[in-house]
C-alpha cells in the first residue's frame, strides 16, 4: 500500500484507515486468499518465472489497494472489485510469462 514515489502514502492510507495497523494488514490479507486461489493452478506452468509473482501480482495489488483506500475515504473493495483486479494482473502476469517463454517480447 506504499510507494517509493510518494513516502508520506503510507502515512496517508492510516489517516483514512481510521482503524489499527493491526486491523488493515489482518483485513487487507483476505485478498492473499483470493490471489493464491486464482493463481494456484496456473503458476506451474511458469516454473522459473522472468518476473517474480511477488512483485508482478501480489505487491501491484498491495499498491492498487492503497489508491483504493485513498479514493474510496478509507473503504477496502469488495470482492467482485478486488477479483476485477487480481484477474487483470494475473492475466497480464501470465501472458508476459508466455510471451517470454515463447522468446517473444512483444504485446
Amino acid at each position: 500500500m506504499i510507494s517509493t514515489r510518494n513516502p508520506d502514502r503510507r502515512e496517508h492510507v492510516l489517516l483514512l484507515w481510521k482503524d489499527s495497523r493491526a486491523r488493515l494488514i489482518s483485513q487487507s490479507c483476505r485478498y492473499l486468499d483470493r490471489i493464491w486461489a486464482h493463481s494456484r493452478d496456473r503458476l506451474q506452468e511458469v516454473a522459473w518465472p522472468e518476473e517474480p509473482f511477488e512483485e508482478a501480482v501480489v505487491a501491484q495489488f498491495g499498491e492498487l489497494l492503497g489508491y483504493h483506500l485513498i479514493l474510496n475515504k478509507g473503504e477496502l473493495p469488495d470482492n467482485d472489485e478486488a477479483d476485477a483486479v487480481i484477474h487483470h494482473l494475473l492475466e497480464r502476469y501470465f501472458e508476459t510469462q508466455t510471451r517470454t517463454k515463447e522468446g517473444t517480447d512483444s504485446p
